[in-house]
């Protein structure tokens, strides 16, 4: 199964991970995310379902907005 959804800036997939544990299914990543180990972008991560992967959006986009990034 795979699934895309957009979210803001964002787009959150699913990806059934080969390990015995589905914490880590979903993966949500900004559109202009980096990637590379020297950038220090953290607009990316995994979690359990759609709703925590808002949840996480939220609260990273809430850091950044307080931060003045």
């Amino acid at each position: 199964m795979t699934s895309e959804i957009r979210y803001g800036k964002y787009t959150i997939t699913y990806w059934r991970k080969p390990i015995p544990t589905d914490a880590y299914d979903w993966d949500w990543v900004h559109d202009d995310y980096d990637g590379a180990p020297d950038s220090r972008d953290h607009r990316c991560g995994s979690a359990r379902t759609i709703s925590a992967c808002k949840d996480e959006i939220d609260e990273l986009e809430d850091e950044l907005q307080e931060s003045g990034r």
